[in-house]
């Protein structure tokens, strides 16, 4: 049976850092995106930058901005990780690479969790996911917001 109901644009941004928030601000600035959930191990950032975003909500096209939950991978439209630690001092690259695999590890595994059928999107400094292992991309579309 083919569903043609009406679906919201719903994204779900992964990471509420720099790039996160910086992506969820433009986001909300295009138009594209009907809802935008924002998702980070550190709540307390997470509802920052949403209430920071709100706060901007007069200047954008109409747009849903709050913090989201793992259950909003499974109707999200779009996936886009931002996620990643940070470099330590004294920290190899090869070292901050296998920490981030492992956060990335987690975030797939709670995508799959849900059965979301959305486009998932990888942000990273070039080079970055080099040596990744390719089966985090198994079954995973890539491509852009135009998904949406």
């Amino acid at each position: 049976m083919n569903d043609d109901r009406w679906r919201p644009r719903k994204v779900v941004i992964v990471g509420a850092g720099a790039v996160g928030s910086t992506f969820a601000y433009a986001l909300a600035q295009s138009g594209l995106a009907d809802e935008i959930s924002l998702r980070d191990v550190n709540h307390e950032l997470a509802m920052g930058q949403v209430l920071d975003l709100a706060h901007g909500q007069a200047f954008f096209p109409s747009v849903q901005i709050r913090e989201a939950q793992a259950a909003d991978y499974a109707d999200a439209r779009m996936i886009v990780i931002t996620a990643g630690a940070k470099q330590r001092a004294g920290e190899s690259r090869l070292d901050l690479l296998q920490r981030n695999v492992k956060i990335i590890h987690d975030i797939v595994d709670e995508i799959v969790q849900q059965k979301s059928l959305a486009v998932v999107s990888l942000a990273s400094h070039k080079g970055q996911n080099e040596g990744v292992n390719p089966r985090f991309s198994e079954g995973i579309s890539n491509t852009t917001a135009e998904a949406l």
